[in-house]
C-alpha cells in the first residue's frame, strides 16, 4: 500500500490532513445552506411527480400549477425540515474525506478511489438522513393535488397505496380554477387525504401519516406533528420507512456520482486547465456531468424510495407492479426530468462550492 503522504487524490483535491477543521466546519454548513435554498425547489417538484397520479402534465407545468395554487412559499414546504440535515451533511463529507484517505492507500485509480468513498460515505449517512427525508417529503406533497389513473372515474381509487380519493373532486384542464385550487387545498383541509391515508375497512391504515391528527387547527401539519404521528403509529420504523430502498438509491447514486466526478476531473485536467488545481469552470463541468450520470442512471430506484417513504408501503415489489400498472415502462423515466433540472446544476454548485470551501479551509502554516 502506498503511503498517505505521498497519495494523489486527483488534480485539484486538497488532501483531508491539509484542511484546519474548525473553518472547515463553520464554513461548509454557510455555503451548504446558501445552495440548498437555491436547489429545494425542483427537487419538491420532483418528489411530488415521483409520488402519484397528479394533475401535473410535466415538470414545467407542475411549477406553474403549485407557484399559481399554493403561492411561492409552496416551493419550500418543508425546507426547514430538511435544513436540518445540514449536520448530516457535514458527516456525510467528513466520512467521504476519510474513506477517500483510506482507499487511496490501496492503489486505486482516482476513479475507483471516489466510488468507495462516495458509497461508504452514503452508507453512514443514511441513519441520519432517512428520518429527515420522510418527514421532509410528507411535508412537500402537503396540499397537493391527486388525480384518477387513466380510465377510472372520479369515485375510484387510482391505486393500490396512496391517499383516499374517493368522493374527491377530479382535476383536469377544463375545471375552474376555483375547482383546481379546492383540489390543491382539499388534503390541507382534510388531513386524511395526505399520502400514506389508506382506507382499511372503516378505520385507518397503521400507516397513516395523518388520521389521527386533530381535524381542526391549521391546515399544514408541521415537521413535529408529522415525525409525533408517525412514531405513534408506526413506531421508530415509521421514521425508516423505505430505509432499505433509499440505501439503495444513495449509496450507488453517491458512489456513480463521485466515481463520474473523478473520471471527469482526471480528464479534464490537460484539456480544461494547465495547473493542478481545477479551476471553478472545470469543476462546475465535472460536477455537472456527475449529476447528469447519477441522476439517470439511479431514477428508477429514487421513483421507488420515493414511494416507499411518502406512501409507506413496504413491498418495494408491490410498489413496482403499482408503478407498472400506472404507467407502464413510462414509471421508469417518472420526474427525471425535473431529477436532472435540480441534479445538473447542483452537482455544479456543490462541487464548485465544496472545492471552494477546501481553499479556503487550508491550513495557514
Amino acid at each position: 500500500m502506498a503511503s498517505m503522504d505521498s497519495l494523489d487524490l486527483g488534480p485539484g483535491n486538497i488532501g483531508w490532513d491539509k484542511l484546519d477543521k474548525r473553518k472547515f466546519y463553520v464554513i461548509g454548513p454557510t455555503f451548504s445552506l446558501f445552495v440548498r435554498a437555491i436547489l429545494y425547489p425542483p427537487m419538491l417538484i420532483k418528489t411530488r411527480l415521483q409520488v402519484q397520479n397528479s394533475p401535473y402534465k410535466g415538470t414545467l407545468d407542475a411549477f406553474r400549477q403549485v407557484v399559481r395554487l399554493e403561492g411561492y412559499r409552496a416551493l419550500y414546504k418543508g425546507f426547514p425540515t430538511n435544513c436540518v440535515g445540514l449536520g448530516v451533511g457535514q458527516v456525510y463529507i467528513t466520512a467521504y474525506e476519510v474513506s477517500r484517505k483510506h482507499a487511496a492507500t490501496f492503489g486505486l485509480s482516482h476513479g475507483s478511489t471516489n466510488f468507495v468513498a462516495g458509497a461508504c460515505a452514503a452508507t453512514v449517512g443514511q441513519f441520519f438522513l432517512v428520518p429527515i427525508d420522510v418527514v421532509t417529503q410528507l411535508q412537500m406533497v402537503q396540499g397537493q393535488a391527486t388525480a384518477p389513473a387513466a380510465g377510472s372515474n372520479a369515485a375510484s381509487t387510482p391505486r393500490t397505496a396512496g391517499p383516499a380519493t374517493t368522493g374527491q373532486a377530479t382535476s383536469s384542464s377544463t375545471g375552474t380554477l376555483e375547482q383546481r385550487r379546492q383540489l390543491h387545498t382539499e388534503p390541507a383541509r382534510n388531513p386524511s387525504k395526505l399520502p400514506g391515508a389508506v382506507p382499511l375497512a372503516g378505520k385507518p391504515s397503521p400507516t397513516d401519516v395523518s388520521a389521527s391528527m386533530p381535524r381542526s387547527g391549521p391546515p399544514m401539519q408541521n415537521a413535529h406533528q408529522i415525525a409525533k404521528t408517525l412514531y405513534r403509529n408506526e413506531g421508530i420504523r415509521g421514521l425508516y420507512r423505505g430505509c432499505f430502498a433509499s440505501a439503495f438509491t444513495y449509496v450507488p447514486s453517491s458512489a456513480i456520482w463521485w466515481a463520474s466526478y473523478g473520471f471527469c476531473s482526471s480528464h479534464t485536467k490537460d484539456t480544461m486547465i494547465a495547473s493542478a488545481v481545477p479551476s471553478p469552470m472545470a469543476n462546475a463541468v465535472c460536477g455537472g456531468t456527475a449529476g447528469l450520470v447519477a441522476s439517470v442512471t439511479t431514477n428508477p430506484l429514487d421513483v421507488i424510495r420515493t414511494r416507499l417513504q411518502v406512501e409507506g408501503t413496504r413491498s418495494a415489489w408491490k410498489t413496482v407492479q403499482n408503478l407498472w400498472t400506472e404507467d407502464g415502462p413510462r414509471w421508469l423515466a417518472r420526474g427525471v426530468t425535473a431529477r436532472i433540472m435540480s441534479a445538473v446544476p447542483s452537482g455544479a454548485i456543490i462541487i464548485t462550492s465544496y472545492e471552494t470551501v477546501k481553499r479556503l479551509s487550508m491550513k495557514t502554516s
